[in-house]
C-alpha cells in the first residue's frame, strides 16, 4: 500500500524561497498585504518587521499608480473637559476604528489634511505650536518642528503637509494671514521634515484674503486649496494651487456657472480626488430647494506653474445628480436666511472610495454612484445606492469630517525625527495596529505562487498559506 505524501508546512516550504526574492514581492505589494503577510511564516515577519522595509516600501509606493485604490477616513474630534480635544480615525471604507490619538500634544490640535500614509494634525488655537504627524496604520505620531513666531498677529493660518514626488520629500506649509488688509499681510512659510534647516518663509505672498472651510486636496505632488474673495468673507472665489517640489504658487478662477448662481451664498462646495483630477463639488440646495441637484467640476491636469493668479480653465461638468433635502425643517424656520445657515450647518461631504465609488453624505443621507464600468455619462444621472443614515444628534461639542485620498503605507512618521528631538517613541514597532479591512486574497495568491513556483507542487483547495500555516485567519 502506497504511504501518503505527507504536505509540507508553508513554514518549512518558505526555507527554499530566497529570502531577498521574498523581499521584493512583498514591497510590491500594498501596505495593507505586506502586514497581513506577517502572518504567512516567521521568514515573512522578519522581512516585514524589519526596521529597513518600511521606508523601502515607502519608496516603492511613493508615487501611486493610476486606480490605486485611495482610501476615505472620518476623523471625530470630541472636546473633553478641560479645554483638550479628543481626535478619533476611523476608516470609511472598512468602517474601522484605527486609531485614537492619546498623546497630549495632539490632544490641543484638529486635522487639516491628508497626504498619502499620513494625516496633519495642526494647532487649533495657536499657530506657532508644533504640529503633529499621524500614520493611522500604525497609530504613531510625531511632533514636528515648531513653526517660528508671527510678525504681526494673524487672524488665520492653516498647515498642509504635502509630498515632492522628484525627490521623495516630505513638506509642511504654514498659511498665514488676515482676514481684512492687503497682500503684504499673507505669508507662507515651509519647512522640509527630517531637515535640520528648519522653517523657511516662501517670497510668494498669497493673493486671497481666506481659506475656505473644505479640507485641501494632495494630488500629483501638488496641494489644492479652495480660497474665499478678498470682498466677501464667505464667497469661494479660487482654487490656490501649491507645488510641493518648486513651492510655487498658483491661483485659479472656479468654473463659470448659471448667472443666477453666487457661490457661497446660493451653492456651497466640497472638494475631492476624482481619479487623479481635482474635482469641485457644488451643491445646489439653496438657489433651487424644490429640485437640489449637486454637481461634479473637474479640473484638467495641471503641468509647471507660472505664478499666474485668477487664471481661468477650461472645466469639465462630469456629472449632474439629484439629491433630496427636508422641506419640513425648511418650512418650520422664520425666515429664508435662517434656513439657508441651518441648512449650511448639516453634515456634508464628498469622496471617492477605492478609486471607484463616488460618494456623496448630505445630512442624514448617504449618496453612491458606481463610476466604474460605465461610458461618460450626459445629462443628469441617477444614484445606484442611497442609504439612509441614522439621525442621532450630534453633541455640540463633537466635530468631524471626511478626508479622502488616503493610501495606507508603513513609514513611520519617527523616521522624520531629528537626532536632538526627544519625542516619545513607545510607539515603534506597532505595525499590527486596527487596520481593521476585510481579508482580500492578492497576498495570499502572490504567496501562493512564490510557493508553487519554487516547490513544483500543486497546492490543492483549501490548502492557502494563510490558511494551513496552523495560524488563525484574521476577520475582521
Amino acid at each position: 500500500m502506497r504511504r501518503p505524501r505527507r504536505r509540507e508546512s508553508p513554514e518549512a516550504s518558505s526555507r527554499h524561497i530566497p529570502t531577498e526574492m521574498v523581499r521584493q514581492i512583498l514591497l510590491k505589494l500594498p501596505a495593507r498585504d505586506a502586514i497581513r503577510s506577517s502572518r504567512v511564516s516567521k521568514q515573512f515577519r522578519d522581512i516585514v518587521k524589519d526596521p529597513s522595509f518600511p521606508e523601502h516600501h515607502a519608496a516603492e509606493h511613493a508615487v501611486p499608480s493610476p486606480g490605486g485604490g485611495a482610501e476615505a477616513l472620518l476623523v471625530t474630534v470630541n472636546r473633553v473637559p478641560g479645554g483638550g480635544l479628543d481626535p478619533n480615525i476611523y476608516s470609511v471604507t472598512s468602517s474601522k476604528h484605527m486609531c485614537r490619538l492619546t498623546d497630549s500634544m495632539a490632544m490641543s490640535h484638529v486635522a487639516t489634511n491628508v497626504c498619502n500614509g499620513f494625516i496633519c494634525f495642526g494647532p487649533a488655537a495657536y499657530g506657532v505650536a508644533p504640529a503633529v504627524l499621524c500614520n493611522p496604520a500604525t497609530g504613531e505620531t510625531l511632533a514636528l518642528p515648531a513653526a517660528p513666531q508671527f510678525k504681526d498677529d494673524m487672524d488665520q493660518y492653516l498647515f498642509l503637509l504635502g509630498f515632492s514626488p522628484p525627490n521623495g520629500e516630505y513638506k509642511l506649509f504654514r498659511l498665514s494671514f488676515r482676514e481684512t488688509g492687503y497682500n503684504e499681510d499673507h505669508y507662507v512659510d515651509v519647512c522640509t521634515l527630517g531637515d535640520s534647516r528648519g522653517w523657511r518663509e516662501l517670497p510668494h505672498l498669497l493673493p486671497f484674503r481666506q481659506f475656505h472651510s473644505v479640507p485641501p486636496v494632495f494630488l500629483d505632488g501638488k496641494l489644492y486649496l479652495v480660497t474665499n474673495s478678498m470682498q466677501f468673507a464667505e464667497k469661494p472665489e479660487g482654487i490656490l494651487v501649491l507645488d510641493v517640489a518648486s513651492e510655487t504658487q498658483c491661483t485659479y478662477r472656479t468654473p463659470d456657472l448659471e448667472w443666477y448662481v453666487d457661490l457661497g451664498h446660493d451653492a456651497l462646495v466640497d472638494v475631492l480626488e476624482l481619479h487623479g483630477q481635482f474635482c469641485l463639488v457644488v451643491n445646489y440646495v439653496i438657489v433651487s430647494p424644490d429640485r437640489p441637484m449637486v454637481e461634479f467640476w473637474v479640473m484638467p491636469r495641471l503641468g509647471r506653474l507660472d505664478r499666474k493668479n485668477h487664471m481661468r480653465l477650461n472645466w469639465e461638468l462630469r456629472y449632474t445628480f439629484y439629491v433630496d433635502v427636508d422641506h419640513v425643517s425648511r418650512k418650520a424656520t422664520a425666515s429664508r436666511y435662517a434656513w439657508e445657515r441651518q441648512y449650511m450647518d448639516q453634515p456634508r461631504a464628498a469622496w471617492l472610495d477605492e478609486d471607484k465609488m463616488l460618494c456623496y453624505m448630505l445630512r442624514d443621507c448617504l449618496y453612491k454612484y458606481n463610476t466604474r464600468g460605465h461610458s461618460r455619462p450626459a445629462g443628469i444621472l441617477e444614484w445606484h445606492q442611497k442609504v439612509h443614515l441614522p439621525t442621532t444628534p450630534s453633541p455640540s461639542n463633537r466635530r468631524w469630517n471626511v478626508y479622502g485620498g488616503y493610501r495606507p503605507s508603513l513609514l513611520s512618521p519617527l523616521a522624520f525625527a531629528l537626532p536632538s528631538s526627544q519625542d516619545d517613541e513607545e510607539n515603534n514597532g506597532r505595525f499590527e495596529h486596527d487596520i481593521g479591512v476585510r481579508v482580500e486574497t492578492l497576498a495570499a495568491a502572490a504567496i501562493c505562487l512564490i510557493l508553487a513556483v519554487h516547490n513544483r507542487k500543486s497546492m490543492g483547495p483549501g490548502s492557502s498559506a494563510c490558511h494551513s500555516s496552523g495560524r488563525r485567519r484574521w476577520e475582521p
